[in-house]
């Protein structure tokens, strides 16, 4: 009897299991077929389209904005410009972003190369990927004349100092984590240079920002405020283009042109024609100790 029943049991379920089979085969025959299409690449893309999506910030001399004609140029610009020309593809420039809102508007796809001269940070690596530097720059301190308060980095962190800095930029990012008893003030922009202006107005002690920008604004103002290490930078950052995250093909092309580039001395005449000052920045040739060589 007991056999009877496992049988009459068996011959019950016999058709909810076939039913369940012949369901299932047609989404794992789905599966199967997702599986082999390839995803298309940023650099399909790209060269499918025959253009690059370009966003920047305005941070000179790395790209600048003529205010009359709004005009784009810097030392960024320039390889950017040359690397569309030896490579046939159209370079368009979709906006502007700020420091505070790139990596969202990478995510977002907005973009495909950011032609701006970024800090690569682990933070910022997390989300993004990053060219070879083009330049190195310096991290500065950029105070009052006739302050006497501080003599280090340390002197800074104190809840009585209030520090300027720029949202999203490693400045800020450098407070956040190094001098946390601050008073730090962000501000909302992409224009570091207004977070010098809250020094010179004595709305804020020290600005922490890079040397570039900080350096061009102490040149126009010498009777109020000064860079602490114009000689000794608090830190120096590679300035690198900014692109996705895991577009290794697309990556692996912009740095065999930026070996190019920086090879045949393009990017040291790039130096020559941008630099106001000599400690601005350090180009990468010269940070790796090669020679000028014919363009």
């Amino acid at each position: 009897m007991k056999n009877i029943r496992n049988r009459k049991h068996l011959a019950t379920l016999l058709p909810l299991v076939v039913l369940l089979a012949v369901s299932i085969i047609p989404f794992s025959g789905c599966d199967r077929q997702n599986a082999g299409q390839k995803r298309e690449s940023l650099l399909d893309k790209i060269l499918r389209e025959k253009k690059i999506r370009c966003m920047y910030i305005n941070y000179p001399p790395t790209i600048q904005v003529d205010p009359n004609t709004k005009q784009l140029s810097g030392i960024f610009y320039d390889v950017v410009k040359r690397f569309g020309e030896d490579t046939a593809l159209e370079i368009e420039w979709v906006g502007e972003t700020t420091w505070g809102t790139m990596i969202e508007d990478l995510k977002n796809d907005k973009y495909d190369l950011l032609v701006t001269g970024v800090f690569p940070t682990a933070v910022r690596a997390k989300e993004s990927a990053f060219t070879k530097p083009i330049l190195y720059i310096g991290m500065g301190a950029v105070v009052r004349v006739g302050e006497t308060r501080f003599k280090t980095v340390e002197d800074f962190n104190n809840p009585n100092v209030t520090i300027a800095t720029v949202d999203g930029e490693v400045g800020d990012a450098y407070v956040k984590q190094f001098l946390p008893k601050a008073n730090r003030q962000a501000i909302p922009t992409g224009e570091i240079p207004q977070a010098v202006d809250q020094v010179a107005y004595k709305k804020a002690d020290v600005a922490i920002t890079d040397m570039l920008s900080a350096g061009r604004y102490v040149m126009q103002h010498r009777d109020a405020v000064y860079d602490m290490f114009a000689d000794k930078p608090i830190r120096v950052y590679g300035a690198s283009m900014m692109t996705k995250r895991g577009e290794f093909e697309f990556l692996n092309l912009l740095n065999v042109a930026l070996d190019e580039y920086l090879n045949s001395g393009f990017i040291d005449s790039l130096d020559k024609k941008y630099k106001q000052a000599p400690n601005e920045w350090l180009p990468a040739a010269k940070m790796f100790g090669q020679t000028e060589k014919n363009q």
